[in-house]
Order: C-alpha cells, then structure tokens, then sequence
C-alpha cells in the first residue's frame, strides 16, 4: 500500500482543485450518489480516537478518515480503498489536508451565499485554522480588510498574515471588527457566544467553523433566530455535533425544516436559485468525512498522475 507523508502532502494540496473536489462530492452526495460516515468518537483515560469517512462510487473509491487527540494536540490519516475490490489503495498523512478542508468548505459556503467580492471581514480566533481562512479566502477574492478578535497573539498574528496575504490584517476588538463586516468568520472553541446578534451588520455572512463539540457555543441563539438562511454540511452530523445549533434547535428559534444541506444548496445554485448578499446568512460548519475523502482522492489522482508524467 501506498503511504503519502505530510511533507509530500504539503506539495500535493491545492486550493483550487480542492474546491472543484468538494463541490463535486456535496453534488453527488445531494444526487443520492454517495455515502456519508459520521463521525465517531471514543475517548479514555484522556485519549480520544475518532473516525469518519465517505463511500465515493462515482470516483471509485470508499474512505475513512482516522485520527487521535491527546492533550489537545490532533493527528490525522486517511485511508483509500478501491471501491470494486475493496483493496486499500493509500494512507495519507493528513494534517494538512485537514487544514485546507475546513477553509475551503467555507469559501464554497460564502460564494453560494452571495458573497462575490473582496470582503471587509471579521475573523475571531488566532489559530491554524483562522489563518488557514485567512489565507484561502484571501487568495479566492472573498477577504479585503481582515479585522481579527483574538484574546492573545493578535498582533503578531495579523502581522505574519498581513505579509503573507497581501491584504490589511490588523487586530481588533470584537465590537470594531464586527462594525461594517461583510463576512465573518468564528474559529475558536468558546462555550459562550462570541457576540450579540445586534453587533452584526444586517446582511453579514457568518461562518461558524470552531465549534464541533456540544458542549462549545460560537453563535448564539439571536444569530440564529435573525438568520434568512442557515446552511450545514449535513444536519444529522451537525444536529449531533454542534453545540451552538443544538442550542437554538432546543429553543425553537431555528426548525430542522428550514435547514438547508449544503449538497441541496449547490444544487439548487446549479438550478438557477441563487442566493442573494441580503440577509443574515448562517453557515454552521463541524466538518464531514465526505469533504475530506474527496479531497484525499483529489490529491491520490493527482499523485499518480504525476508519476505517470
């Protein structure tokens, strides 16, 4: 079996191509053409091993996604199978395809919630994966001025990103960076809402990508109570999941039926029913094992072609 480390792996990854792998997937998955594993978790003695994966006909491939936290710290590996003989094609060490994942997820989530433009935009969080959005929406035109609330490493942060991308990184306080904000974007692990709904422009667009534990809560109840539209990867992972759209589903702020999948949403994109830049518009992001098994089998493709060049 082939073993792809993260250091060939950095190479291989592409936003581009991620983004195309993705959006395929979510069409497919929307089509009844594919298969979704949630994930699952189990944890002792402080160690935790979780899995999830996806079943890939049209591109012949099954996958599971595997990987350990210990002490905060995440490791990550996919395995690729033939769909046909179920014979295992690849491990791929996939720490930085994790990275990418989640961004590009959200750069599909913002375009077919109409935003189409460089955007003023509030990022809360100074992690990877904040830097990670930085850094894809930036490259895909969706961020202008990068505003960023974190409760440390702020100023060095945005100075490495502001170099790095090209754009204005500059910290902020919540209450400024949400002032005027087209886009925004939570990337952090709170257990208590970030911000009042009444700090957020009327036809902001949030993504909501921190959050993955029931017990943490990004976005509050009002955010999702005033939303026009509120868009998941898949509602029986998120439901299960989310911590934050749990809570407003508790309330009765927010209806399973008014809930839209992503895969629904593409394809009614494809369908002529787009989404207008008006509104409060919601994306509640956890990350599914389709989105990364596409990506895997990108990447796969892409490896092998490369060594028939």
């Amino acid at each position: 079996m082939l073993v792809l480390e993260n250091t060939l792996v950095q190479e291989l990854v592409d936003a581009d191509a991620a983004i195309a792998a993705l959006e395929t997937a979510f069409r497919e998955f929307g089509r009844g053409e594919a298969a979704v594993h949630r994930r699952v978790r189990t944890s002792l003695a402080e160690r935790k091993l979780s899995t999830m994966g996806a079943i890939m006909p049209t591109a012949g491939i099954l996958g599971a996604k595997v990987y350990t936290t210990i002490d905060e710290n995440f490791r990550f590996v996919v395995l690729l199978f033939d769909a046909e003989s179920g014979r295992p094609l690849v491990s791929i060490e996939a720490d930085a395809l994790t990275e990418i994942r989640t961004a590009a997820v959200s750069c599909i989530a913002a375009r077919k919630l109409g935003v189409d433009s460089p955007a003023t935009t509030a990022i809360f969080g100074a992690g990877s994966q904040a830097a990670n959005h930085i850094r894809l929406l930036a490259s895909q035109g969706l961020a202008g001025e990068v505003r960023v609330a974190s409760r440390s490493n702020a100023d060095a942060f945005c100075r490495e990103l502001e170099e790095e991308c090209g754009i204005s990184v500059r910290p902020s306080t919540p209450r400024a960076a949400l002032l005027g904000a087209d886009l925004v974007v939570t990337a952090t692990r709170s257990t208590t809402p970030l911000f009042p709904m009444e700090f957020l422009e009327s036809d902001a667009c949030v993504l909501a990508i921190g959050s993955t534990l029931p017990a943490c809560v990004e976005v509050g109840p009002d955010v999702f109570a005033a939303a026009r539209r509120v868009v998941v990867e898949w509602l029986p992972q998120t439901r299960e999941e989310a911590g934050d759209l749990r809570e407003a589903l508790r309330t009765g702020v927010l209806a399973e039926h008014s809930i839209l999948d992503m895969s629904h949403l593409l394809l009614a994109f494809d369908e002529g029913h787009k989404e207008s830049a008006t509104g409060l518009r919601v994306f509640k992001s956890v990350g599914v094992g389709l989105a990364d098994i596409a990506i895997a089998t990108d990447l796969y493709q892409r490896f092998l072609g490369s060594k028939n060049d």
